[in-house]
């Protein structure tokens, strides 16, 4: 069971929100809150939050994102899209997707299995969002590098990458550890899973139509 928070000021929202999760059978609606502080009051561990970037109490998405982030690392933006700079705002602050509220049902259940299982669902305005270095790729990372990036940000285990590529495991993980310290190096901080993801699609090495 998927339990999900659901953090918007609109009742409406969350009850819709509510009644879609439940009748997937594998997920619900655990906690609602008008902020992520009070949904933090939730005596229910969380595996998912979705996150509403236009609250109506004058808070910043940065600290809504990070308070969160405090109950799990998987905060999905679920916003009408209107403001873009607030989606700008979320993905600097490390949201693993956006979602609009207007998208279909089933590309929000989507986003959620995605988040939960470590990988993302990114939209090209989320995409967009990230900020690029058109000529980081070509510079900085090796021919072997973007092919380990590739696969391994395109969700294989880095033993598959290792069995595709005939190159030991151990390699891999090591290819992996300098494209972290390059983009780290690019002020492009890839921590997670779905952070080299995020890039690795920016930077034109993973195409959304795939």
């Amino acid at each position: 069971m998927i339990n999900v928070g659901v953090v918007d000021d609109h009742e409406t929202i969350t009850h819709g929100v509510a009644v879609l999760l439940t009748a997937q059978g594998n997920m619900k609606v655990a906690a609602s809150a008008r902020s992520p502080q009070t949904l933090s009051e939730s005596a229910q561990p969380l595996d998912v939050v979705l996150l509403d970037l236009s609250l109506g109490d004058g808070s910043k998405v940065a600290d809504n994102v990070a308070a969160a982030q405090a109950l799990t690392p998987n905060v999905i933006a679920f916003t009408s899209g209107e403001q873009p700079h607030l989606i700008r705002e979320a993905t600097r602050s490390g949201v693993s997707g956006v979602v609009r509220k207007s998208a279909p049902p089933a590309i929000l259940i989507k986003a959620i299995q995605a988040v939960h299982a470590g990988t993302a669902v990114p939209d090209a305005e989320w995409v967009a969002a990230l900020g690029s270095d058109e000529s980081f790729v070509s510079k900085a990372l090796t021919a072997r590098e973007v092919e380990v990036l590739s696969m391994y940000a395109g969700g294989e285990t880095a033993k598959r990458v290792a069995s595709a590529l005939f190159i030991s495991e151990d390699t891999v993980i090591d290819h992996i550890r300098n494209i972290r310290a390059k983009y780290a190096q690019q002020d492009r901080p890839v921590k997670t899973k779905i952070d080299l993801f995020r890039r690795a699609v920016q930077d034109g090495i993973i195409s959304l139509d795939d």
